[in-house]
């Protein structure tokens, strides 16, 4: 059975639409190669997202949505707070996070 390849708009289309359904979610986006419109195919999607999503639930829907694209995501989440004081250190991980190339899938990372 052939296996259908998505390309890195859809698969950015079908994580969004599952974390559509999860609240208390204030951002969410993808980082490194999904966030570019290519992507390999053998690539892991990076995924942070950032509210207060009841952690059960973020992890259903992420992990309807591997299914669907076929391939590993890898979610970080942060409450808002988390989030700002990491910002504020200047985390190494979150700086390089947000300074590779990112699609926004929920709000917006610039209004946090």
């Amino acid at each position: 059975m052939q296996r259908l390849i998505l390309r890195a708009d859809d698969i950015r289309e079908t994580i969004k639409a599952s974390l559509e359904k999860v609240p208390g979610i204030r951002c969410a986006f993808v980082y490194g190669v999904f966030a570019e419109k290519e992507a390999s195919s053998k690539a892991g999607v990076g995924l942070i997202v950032i509210g207060g999503p009841e952690l059960g639930e973020l992890e259903e829907r992420v992990s309807e949505a591997e299914k669907k694209v076929g391939r590993p995501i890898r979610v970080y989440s942060f409450t808002l707070r988390e989030f700002r004081e990491k910002a504020r250190l200047k985390d190494r991980f979150l700086k390089k996070a947000l300074s590779a190339s990112k699609a926004m899938l929920i709000g917006d990372v610039n209004n946090l």
